[in-house]
Order: C-alpha cells, then structure tokens, then sequence
C-alpha cells in the first residue's frame, strides 16, 4: 500500500449517522403506523423523524382516548 493510498483512506470523510438513518427511514416500505404515547412530545419527536417517509402516521395520547391522522 502506497503512503499516498493509506492518506487517502485516513481521510475520507465519513457519513454521518444521521444521513444514514434518513437513508434507512426514506427506505421503508408503505404501511399504516398507530403510535399512542401519554406525552404528546414524544409523538411530535416521532412526527418530526417520520415526516419523509412512505407511511401514514396516526398518533393518539393515551390520556384523552382521541386520535387524529397526519395530513402531508
């Protein structure tokens, strides 16, 4: 291994684990997802992380029995 080929593998930029997990989430198939939580931030942080997906997200708070669909 030529120093010129080791440099070069040293610093190759790496990707970061958030663009590999936006790959991974664009990824998923089509499909319906309930999430039902008792703190309305969780289900706007898992609104926030599904937003670029192929699924239909319908979120509930447990304490008030409603529910309501995503519109995108």
């Amino acid at each position: 291994m030529t120093l010129g080929k080791l440099t070069s593998l040293l610093d190759a930029p790496e990707e970061s684990p958030i663009d590999k997990l936006q790959q991974r989430l664009a990824s998923l198939p089509s499909a319906k997802v309930l999430a039902v939580d008792d703190m309305e931030i969780n289900l706007r942080l898992l609104t926030t992380w599904l937003k670029n997906t192929n699924l239909q997200l319908t979120l509930a708070l447990k304490w008030c029995r409603c529910s309501f669909t995503m519109q995108r």
